[in-house]
């Protein structure tokens, strides 16, 4: 499909005028950790995802952003190529130098209701408990830090370790307790001691529920 619509673009005479981007909201396991599908975790299995961007006049074709950059980046960026100043975001515009390796990257994962709603019963199943909780991850470098609101952590080096198996926080890694406050430090939540609760259901008006039914996450 991104074939065909670059092939169409290219057709029109459109290709080089138009911003093309192709990335993906999420990854999947496919058995890494002993999981499937993209859901109960923050592993690189299900946040590491493409992002190609093509608009010769300002990228130069093949160039490579050798340090993380994140979905939030998107938004400054295009808004940068349509010449719209003045927006306040998070992200930074990619057509500069890069974000650098010294810029944290942060990540959530929200209580998973909507992956225990489709399981019905089998969500009560006492294997699953260790899954009801809200997890946050920073990545400094090439640190990256899970934290749950159950208190549970995980650490690993992604040069030394990509595919996430050796757990330094399981081994008493010095580098836990300045990697936790910082968590604490650059997100609004964990901020106490205590473990965090599922956040209440938001009300939603009838035709942005009737949205999310027909994309599958509403009953």
């Amino acid at each position: 499909m991104v074939g065909a619509l670059v092939g169409l673009l290219e057709e029109r005479g459109l290709l080089d005028e138009t911003v093309v981007v192709v990335t993906s909201d999420h990854g999947e396991n496919l058995g890494e950790h002993a999981m499937v599908d993209h859901v109960f975790n923050l592993y690189e299995t299900t946040v590491r995802i493409p992002l190609l961007v093509r608009f010769p006049s300002a990228f130069e074709p093949g160039r490579r952003v050798r340090h993380p950059v994140q979905l939030v980046d998107l938004f400054p960026t295009l808004t940068g190529l349509a010449g719209v100043e003045g927006a306040r975001v998070h992200g930074i515009d990619l057509r500069g130098p890069g974000p650098g390796s010294e810029r944290p990257v942060l990540l959530s994962y929200d209580y998973p209701r909507q992956a225990l709603v489709a399981l019905g019963q089998g969500a009560h199943h006492p294997r699953l408990a260790k899954y009801k909780r809200r997890l946050f991850a920073l990545r400094q470098g090439d640190l990256k830090l899970i934290v749950g609101d159950d208190g549970h952590t995980e650490l690993y080096d992604l040069a030394a370790d990509p595919a996430e198996r050796h757990d330094l926080a399981a081994a008493g890694d010095p580098r836990l307790p300045a990697l936790l406050a910082d968590v604490r430090t650059l997100l609004v939540e964990p901020s106490g001691p205590g473990p965090l609760r599922p956040p209440p259901d938001q009300e939603r008006d009838e035709e942005t529920l009737e949205q999310l039914r027909s994309l599958g996450y509403a009953e």
